[in-house]
């Protein structure tokens, strides 16, 4: 019975200390993600993704984006409540040097678009390659078909 005693108060001891702060009064800190895993070589990423961002003078733009293997794309939009219209871009793209972006090459564009690419879907950046914040924040998310 004293054995078990003594099994069950260690045992208790290191499930306080794991889950008990550090020696500053603080909890741990994470640990720093492996800079070798990245949304590039981690991810399922190619696909088709849609979602309907927010857009100024119209509903929303109906957003098609197709990211293929051979860092080649397709995208699709429709600004919805003007035009019945498709406007059809395709060309290339590429990574950010973290690999978390693709980052489109769109003729005529001064600025490229940039989503951030997570599990099963892309998040629109702003022209500084920033999340977009604010109420519409999540809006500016396409999901993976």
């Amino acid at each position: 019975m004293k054995k078990k005693t003594a099994t069950l108060a260690v045992g208790l001891l290191l499930l306080m200390t794991a889950c008990s702060p550090n020696d500053h009064g603080q909890a741990p800190t994470p640990a720093v993600p492996d800079p070798a895993h990245n949304s590039r070589n981690s991810v399922d990423w190619d696909g088709v993704y849609h979602g309907t961002i927010p857009c100024a003078d119209c509903e929303g733009i109906s957003t098609v984006l197709v990211l293929n293997r051979d860092l080649t794309f397709t995208m699709e939009t429709v600004y919805l409540g003007k035009s019945d219209v498709a406007f059809q871009q395709e060309g290339t793209f590429s990574w950010s040097e973290d690999g978390s972006t693709v980052i489109l090459d769109l003729d005529g564009e001064l600025q490229p678009t940039r989503y951030h690419v997570g599990e099963n879907r892309l998040t629109q950046l702003d022209l500084n390659g920033d999340r977009i914040t604010g109420e519409l924040a999540d809006s500016y998310v396409l999901l993976k078909q």
